[in-house]
């Protein structure tokens, strides 16, 4: 692999971490911010449904 490919796939090998890494910020403050608006209620938990996973080697799949 040529130096300048080499950089292009460490650049998105970074931002993909850092993308991946951000959804599962996402999805923890999500949880988080609906306990806080239900508990007000009563309401012991939140039913939601988001899923990050490793679906090959390099690639991530993220569902709402």
């Amino acid at each position: 692999m040529s130096k300048d490919a080499q950089t292009i796939v460490t650049l998105l090998d970074q931002q993909y971490e850092q993308l991946l890494a951000d959804a599962r910020c996402l999805a923890a403050s999500y949880m988080d911010a609906s306990m806080n608006t239900y508990k007000k209620t009563g309401v012991k938990s939140v039913v939601a449904a988001v899923s990050i996973k490793q679906t090959s080697p390099n690639a991530y799949s993220i569902y709402w």
